[in-house]
């Protein structure tokens, strides 16, 4: 929905797409379709710097012992650069998707930067029509049960029907990548 209101708005606004090696093969597809449907000139890619993954996670299996540290170096680390220069980013995220998140204000200022949720009020019906409305092809694996998609190793479907992110990072204590966390609150790797 984010990046469908984006598009009408400014197609070639500047957006970050955090490829992490782990994602998905539909998730990649998805991008594609969803920036060729919508018209999207301002995507950019970025990926974790090799020489870090491979000093933390040679063998790719740091998800399993030490999920945060995975999402530090795939994710956090690659989206800090692409937001240099910025005084502001919009995310997606909504209240309905539970834990941290079911009081997140529309805006919020953190680590030097205002942070806007525009669709923080949003329910899953109103995503739901907006699609529907607007004739969005939905990411293809939200057909196959996958309301909340992240990483393959650390998404299944939902273990709780009344939690769409229940299906992320199954195991483990934790509710969010980090991209959302003051660096305070995240795993020092570097």
């Amino acid at each position: 929905a984010m990046l469908g209101l984006i598009a009408e708005v400014d197609p070639g606004m500047h957006i970050v797409f955090i490829d992490t090696g782990m994602h998905f093969h539909q998730t990649l597809q998805y991008r594609d379709t969803i920036q060729d449907f919508l018209g999207l000139t301002g995507i950019n890619t970025v990926h974790p710097i090799k020489d870090e993954v491979k000093a933390v996670d040679p063998k790719g299996v740091l998800n399993k012992t030490d999920p945060d540290a995975c999402c530090e170096v795939r994710k956090v680390r690659p989206l800090a650069p692409a937001l240099e220069g910025f005084e502001a980013w919009i995310t997606g995220r909504k209240r309905f998707h539970g834990g941290g998140r079911v009081n997140l204000p529309v805006v919020e200022f953190a680590e030097g930067k205002y942070k806007f949720n525009p669709l923080a009020d949003w329910t899953h019906e109103h995503v739901d029509q907006y699609f529907a409305d607007r004739k969005l092809p939905p990411h293809p694996l939200v057909a196959d049960g996958y309301p909340s998609i992240g990483c393959w190793p650390c998404t299944v479907r939902p273990t709780d029907p009344n939690d769409v992110r229940s299906g992320r990072w199954v195991g483990f204590k934790k509710e969010e990548c980090g991209l959302h966390l003051e660096t305070k609150d995240r795993p020092r790797v570097f």
